[in-house]
């Protein structure tokens, strides 16, 4: 493989990846979503209610 071929391809090769790298910041992960977690608590109950 002669000298100019190997530099375009190297050059191929670092366009490929600056293209790739410029156009892929848009690309974000979706957020997670909180899951909804409800807690009820009483108001007033005593040890006997508990065991």
């Amino acid at each position: 493989m002669d000298k100019r071929a190997n530099m375009c391809r190297c050059l191929a090769g670092r366009l490929l990846l600056t293209y790739a790298v410029m156009t892929g910041g848009g690309f974000r992960a979706q957020e997670a979503i909180k899951p909804n977690i409800l807690v009820i608590m009483g108001d007033d109950i005593g040890w006997e209610n508990v065991c």
